[in-house]
């Protein structure tokens, strides 16, 4: 069995300064209690249930910065409504993170994880144009297929994403915000509508949560891989292993995670899912990477 244990790394390994920060650790097979029950839960964060999570990844330590968007998908192609290189980039379309993961893979020399197949063919990730990319609801790409053993970069799925977002090892203690369970500390964690001043902010500006990641709760919203249509799937006593969500063929939502710089503390609780069609763009939704790790 493939054990999971979170190496947070450097999103893009051949920028300046990222090079060192990598590593490819075994770690443990992770069971942990999804969802919550505080009093500022939503009906879609319940039930509580157990997931197990068996791969090992390595995750980016903070969100994609619009410098490291421009590396891989040009200069041109930078979609942000806010500008500066250590932002993070927003504005960008469930459909755009897949391109940009797997160009960020192909530089790198790792295999992508993302498969899309249109009129019978594979698309050419390698060339692929900015402009091709579906501004509307596109069948084809909603069927793609991720290849969860490739070592390319990918969207965390939901659950990948919240036990990141945590702060401890244990099944019990869980964290209301990425960093804090006290409402009164979370501006030292997160950019969020109280604090923010209607802007995002540089990526890395607050305290990193226990396990060294920035900007989990606020700054911008984060697309994850996840299917979902707003409605739980799960039963309080329901174990699951390694969920991806629901059938992206069919629903034609995916879930962002963390909130951002313009909500409430509600939203950017680790807890809360939100979801969006796979096109839409808005300068509140940016995102992370990870990868497999063998």
């Amino acid at each position: 069995m493939k054990h999971i244990g979170f190496a947070f790394v450097c999103a893009a390994l051949f920028f300046a300064g990222c090079a060192n920060n990598t590593a490819d650790v075994p770690g443990k097979t992770v069971i942990f209690r999804m969802g919550s029950t505080d009093s500022s839960a939503v009906p879609d964060e319940n039930p509580v249930h157990s997931v197990i999570l068996t791969r090992s990844i390595a995750m980016s330590d903070h969100e994609v910065t619009q410098a490291e968007w421009k590396s891989v998908m040009g200069e041109e192609n930078n979609p942000s409504f806010f500008s500066g290189d250590d932002l993070p980039v927003e504005k960008v379309s469930w459909y755009m993170a897949l391109v940009y993961c797997n160009k960020l893979s192909i530089h790198e020399g790792r295999t992508p994880c993302y498969k899309i197949t249109v009129d019978g063919s594979p698309l050419d990730f390698a060339a692929f144009p900015f402009d091709d990319i579906p501004t509307d609801s596109n069948d084809e790409w909603n069927a793609v297929i991720c290849d969860w053993d490739a070592d390319g970069w990918r969207l965390p799925t939901s659950a990948e994403w919240e036990y990141a977002a945590r702060d401890t090892l244990t099944a019990t203690d869980i964290a209301v915000w990425a960093g804090t369970t006290d409402s009164e500390k979370l501006p030292d964690y997160a950019w969020y509508g109280k604090n923010a001043e209607n802007t995002t902010h540089a990526v890395k500006g607050k305290l990193p949560n226990g396990r060294g990641l920035y900007d989990m709760s606020g700054n911008v919203k984060e697309w994850c891989w996840d299917a979902w249509d707003g409605r739980s799937p799960y039963d309080s006593d329901q174990t699951v292993t390694d969920p991806t969500g629901q059938d992206a063929a069919v629903v034609k939502f995916h879930i962002h995670r963390g909130g951002d710089w313009k909500e409430d503390k509600r939203i950017d609780r680790v807890s809360y899912r939100g979801y969006a069609q796979p096109w839409y763009k808005r300068q509140t939704i940016g995102f992370r990477v990870c990868r497999t790790v063998k």
